[in-house]
């Protein structure tokens, strides 16, 4: 970053380095899902089931901890061409310990592709077993243009948010 401005009015260029930093960001979402099945039987009892949507989601908890890592910033000052190293209180090593249970600007609303296939198992005319696989991609970036948190400079094109999921599920259907 160039052109910054300390606290007695010098200007001075930022440049931060990350060395083995380790960062985990937890969202959690309830999501409204709106999923086509389709349904084919192979005997009275047995049959297979595809079923594909979107998934409406609403954020319901977002925190960012900095687990591990370094970070260290240099500010170079033109006008006197001095470069100081480890500032205290601009996003140094310290800075690790204080980020833990920060929040990231993150989206509150998302859209994720939906989509699972597996076999069914008919028991009544109201209730079947399903399993199968499962997999969900987020169609959104999770993360929104007012990413606060400090430690996070680098820019949205290079910090994308877009997770997947694959998974086994095993259920019970009610038919009405």
């Amino acid at each position: 970053q160039t052109g910054l401005l300390d606290a007695e009015g010098e200007y001075y260029d930022l440049s931060t380095s990350y060395a083995d930093v380790n960062e985990k960001h937890t969202l959690r979402y309830v999501g409204v899902p709106v999923t086509l099945h389709y349904r084919c039987l192979f005997s009275d009892k047995w049959g297979l089931t595809i079923a594909a949507g979107l998934n409406a989601l609403y954020a319901v908890s977002n925190t960012f901890n900095q687990l591990s890592g370094r970070i260290t910033n240099e500010a170079y000052y033109p006008e006197w061409n001095v470069t100081l190293h480890d500032i205290e209180g601009i996003y140094d090593s310290h800075a690790i310990a204080a980020s833990s249970g920060e929040e990231l600007a993150y989206q509150k609303y998302g859209v994720a592709l939906d989509a699972s296939m597996g076999l069914l198992w008919h028991l009544t005319s109201n209730f079947n077993i399903t399993a199968g696989i499962a997999y969900s991609r987020m169609l959104t970036n999770l993360l929104s243009e007012g990413t606060a948190n400090s430690l996070v400079v680098q820019s949205l094109d290079e910090r994308k948010a877009q997770p997947y999921n694959i998974n086994f599920k095993i259920g019970l259907e009610l038919c009405f």
